[in-house]
């Protein structure tokens, strides 16, 4: 991907016509792609942008790249079951997680609690009531701060398998809450009030 600000250079490259453009856009690293070399002109900008954009989208990355397709063919690429069971987008997902609107329900109905006692029932239903009244970016935000990534399991959100821990001690209620993503456990605080929860 390139970035906006990137984008927007390499256009304003395209667009510019005057004949003091190779001094004008000197500075936009051309060498990263083997272009110090040549001279930056009106008749020779196009071919200095699209070589720099396919440096920034697929050179530069090449190595990587091939290292990667290497580490997977000898991880999955032999598997039978892959190769006749599984089709190009199940594979993604197996890989990538898949991106799915976050499903609070989905979430809780597979959730295991640490340090709860029955008394705080209600206490817990607020915690998800205030969690499936946010917006979807703000459901995706807790999903990240839970789990460091935003992508559904394989299996859909009921995959999650989140555990909502009781942390701090009855004096240290306004402490804010953590969390441990490798385990997807939220350290709660009991707050007092629903309104201090949000």
């Amino acid at each position: 991907q390139i970035e906006d600000a990137v984008a927007n250079g390499l256009r304003e490259v395209l667009e510019y016509s005057k004949d003091d453009i190779g001094e004008r856009y000197e500075d936009l690293g051309w060498e990263r792609a083997g272009l110090d070399s040549r001279e930056l002109c009106q008749a020779t900008k196009e071919h200095f942008v699209s070589t720099i954009v396919r440096w920034m989208l697929v050179d530069r990355n090449q190595a990587a790249l091939e290292e990667l397709g290497k580490g997977f063919e000898l991880s999955v690429g032999q598997s039978q079951m892959l190769r006749t069971l599984v089709d190009a987008r199940q594979l993604e997902q197996i890989v990538c997680g898949h991106t799915a609107a976050v499903d609070i329900e989905a979430i809780r109905s597979n959730a295991s609690y640490q340090g709860w006692d029955d008394e705080d029932d209600e206490y817990l239903d607020w915690f998800w009531s205030v969690l499936g009244e946010l917006d979807d970016e703000k459901k995706t935000k807790f999903v990240v701060f839970v789990t460091a990534s935003d992508r559904a399991p394989l299996g859909g959100w009921r995959d999650c398998r989140l555990i909502v821990q009781r942390s701090g001690r009855e004096e240290r209620r306004d402490c804010l809450p953590a969390s441990f993503t490798c385990m997807s456990m939220l350290m709660l605080p009991r707050y007092e009030t629903r309104a201090k929860l949000r």
